[in-house]
């Protein structure tokens, strides 16, 4: 699954450096297993511009590439596969349909994302917020279990990433919404998206959005 930019670096590489960064940045104490963790900064929906999406809250019955839901695209760090990606019609949010992650053998990550084009947004800021439901997910020296990915995207490769580690939770925890926010770089070309799960465990995710907060407008 995994993908080279032009210079031979692959994306999944570049995440992997990204989260190591992160585990040695990160100060704040992580919240108990089963709680989940309170985000440093809530932003207020209202006044928002929604950018439409496909497919946000998977219950679209159109294929994707690669047998894949319409819209979204599943990765993992490396090696054989390490993490399913499965349409749930027993456990969601609203509608008939969520998708879950679920990690099966050690490794760095998994994760499923969307991207769209980031011209009509250079220079803004972006919202993406989604649904999570957990259970028993312990995260590894990568990451903290399961989070939400926006990252603005240059050439192949990411060149701003919001910081992953403010909206990520552990343990089993019900139907919670968390959000990740970044601005922009004026020289991107996609902006991507989507849920990471680092460690074990498994993660469910529904009615994904993103929006312009009225702040950006």
């Amino acid at each position: 699954m995994a993908t080279s930019d032009g210079a031979g670096v692959s994306r999944e590489a570049w995440i992997a450096i990204a989260l190591l960064a992160m585990v040695g940045a990160c100060a704040a104490p992580s919240p108990p297993e089963g709680e989940p963790a309170a985000s440093p900064r809530p932003v207020e929906p209202a006044g928002a511009q929604p950018i439409a999406l496909t497919n946000p809250g998977f219950e679209s019955n159109r294929p994707g590439i690669g047998d894949n839901p319409e819209g979204w695209a599943p990765h993992q760090h490396a090696g054989p596969t390490a993490y399913s990606f499965t349409l749930d019609r027993s456990t969601k949010h609203s509608g008939e349909t969520s998708m879950r992650i679920r990690n099966l053998r050690p490794e760095v990550y998994g994760s499923i994302t969307q991207s769209i084009p980031a011209a009509p947004y250079l220079g803004k800021t972006l919202r993406f917020s989604v649904w999570l439901r957990t259970d028993r997910v312990v995260a590894n020296v990568y990451g903290k279990g399961a989070t939400p990915v926006l990252q603005a995207i240059a050439s192949g490769s990411p060149v701003a990433s919001a910081s992953y580690e403010v909206a990520a939770i552990a343990g089993t925890n019900e139907w919670i919404r968390r959000e990740v926010v970044i601005d922009i770089p004026r020289f991107a070309d996609a902006v991507e998206f989507g849920v990471m799960l680092t460690g074990t465990g498994v993660v469910w995710l529904d009615d994904a959005a993103l929006d312009v907060p009225a702040a950006s407008r």
